[in-house]
């Protein structure tokens, strides 16, 4: 029997530099650390619902 068909991903990789992106900087500066974790939140949701 086949395995069902999964959506999304367990793993994606995700660059250690992410925090010296420009855009990741940009909203550092204007939201703080609460500005980092929204990113990081809406990566892994997105990932996670949705495989590319």
């Amino acid at each position: 029997m086949a395995r069902p068909n999964k959506q999304g991903l367990d793993y994606f990789p995700l660059d250690v530099g992410i925090f010296e992106d420009d855009k990741i900087l940009a909203i550092s500066g204007e939201f703080s650390v609460k500005g980092e974790i929204i990113v990081l939140k809406r990566v892994l949701l997105t990932f996670e619902r949705k495989c590319l």
